[in-house]
């Protein structure tokens, strides 16, 4: 449709991904889901992210291994400045938490989603590591036990653990 007849014509899909977004960024900050040995691990973690993050590790950004983190990092739309934009597209990078799997979160979306408008449409490419759910190896492992151990003796101190923040 021709500029000329926006809000007559047509519909402005750039407006109404705008009113979707908000829905979208909402899923930050979901909970994880711990065990009672994984609760223990992030805890003890926590120093060991802290001092791995350098520059990243100001106030809170321990919590990304605690929730859900949205960044809505691309938005392209439209084809000319005279022309209503048929379609939006915008690319969202979400990580997982402990507890956490991709088909519970993309439930919780389509449900926000239908909440804003019903015939939003949506899909996702599926990243090679939304086949595996976030993961940690238990302190109670062998090759954990001997790494430990290792790099204590190495170290002449005690290592600190850590994680890979969000998958």
């Amino acid at each position: 449709v021709h500029a000329a007849y926006a809000g007559f014509a047509g519909e402005n899909a750039i407006l109404k991904m705008c009113s979707v977004l908000p829905a979208v960024e909402s899923l930050s900050g979901i909970p994880a889901r711990f065990t009672e040995e994984t609760r223990r691990l992030i805890e003890d973690a926590q120093e060991g992210f802290y001092r791995q993050s350098g520059h990243e590790s100001g106030p809170g950004s321990g919590q990304i291994l605690r929730q859900v983190t949205v960044n809505i990092g691309v938005v392209k739309g439209g084809s000319k400045v005279n022309i209503v934009p048929g379609t939006c597209e915008v690319e969202v990078d979400v990580r997982l938490p402990l507890g956490i799997s991709w088909p519970q979160l993309e439930a919780e979306l389509d449900k926000r989603l239908k909440s804003v408008d019903p015939s939003i449409t949506w899909e996702h490419i599926k990243h090679p590591s939304i086949l595996f759910p976030a993961s940690y190896t238990s302190t109670e492992e062998a090759i954990f036990k001997a790494m430990y151990r290792n790099a204590t003796e190495v170290m002449g101190q005690r290592p600190l653990l850590g994680f890979t923040p969000g998958g």
